[in-house]
């Protein structure tokens, strides 16, 4: 997404990256890398056209100034997506919020292995 998408004059990723420092050093166990404000319900909520894991570059942009564990959100709707999020170090922990509404046995289906039955959020 570009910053045009969000809400003009907003925080840019190098002060998201300032505000996560500080919030490290207040005490945070964690940092969740959400996006956007009630303005931006598009990016809060990303429909189809964004792609899936279109935000994990900023989880990762604060991965690297920060040294507490980062939740990477948006369209992250398949396990092997997720696996493959952790396993490039782009961050921490993956939020999966609509694919387990789309799909309750998400989880359970990929600990079996049974990959092809899962039913993916299609971002609607």
């Amino acid at each position: 997404m570009s910053s045009e998408e969000y809400v003009p004059g907003g925080l840019e990723i190098e002060e998201a990256k300032l505000i996560a420092r500080l919030i490290e050093d207040a005490g945070a166990d964690c940092i969740h890398c959400s996006q956007g404000v009630f303005a931006t319900g598009h990016i809060i909520i990303p429909p189809a056209p964004v792609p899936v894991g279109g935000f994990v570059h900023h989880a990762a942009e604060l991965k690297m100034v920060v040294d507490i564990p980062v939740i990477a959100v948006g369209r992250i709707n398949d396990p092997m997506l997720a696996e493959n999020i952790l396993a490039s170090g782009s961050a921490d922990l993956c939020t999966m919020g609509r694919a387990s509404l789309a799909d309750p046995e998400m989880l359970e289906k990929a600990r079996r292995g049974d990959f092809a039955s899962i039913l993916h959020c299609i971002g609607c």
